[in-house]
């Protein structure tokens, strides 16, 4: 599991699991860079979890987005959609 998976007050993700129905997740790396996610990252993250996940940082392809959904993990677009990464999104 992401060693960094921590609330401000240090509680860890198995602490806070059974108050959250999901959990937002960012991969904070490479937030912003529209460089790519770290797909192993989530894929490790997914094994920890059965709640659901959105991925969040660095998500810049249609691939990363096929390879989270495989995954079972939503995915949340920011600067690519600021940056219109994704065209097609604003016809």
């Amino acid at each position: 599991m992401p060693r960094r998976w921590r609330d401000p007050h240090g509680r860890t993700r198995r602490e806070l699991e059974p108050y959250c129905s999901e959990f937002l997740a960012t991969y904070i790396d490479a937030e912003g860079k529209l460089e790519g996610t770290n797909l192993e990252w989530f894929r490790e993250l997914r094994t920890a979890t059965r709640h659901t996940i959105t991925a969040a940082g660095g998500i810049t392809t249609d691939e990363e987005i096929s390879a989270l959904d495989t995954l079972g993990i939503h995915a949340a677009l920011g600067m690519a959609i600021y940056r219109k990464v994704f065209p097609e999104c604003f016809s």
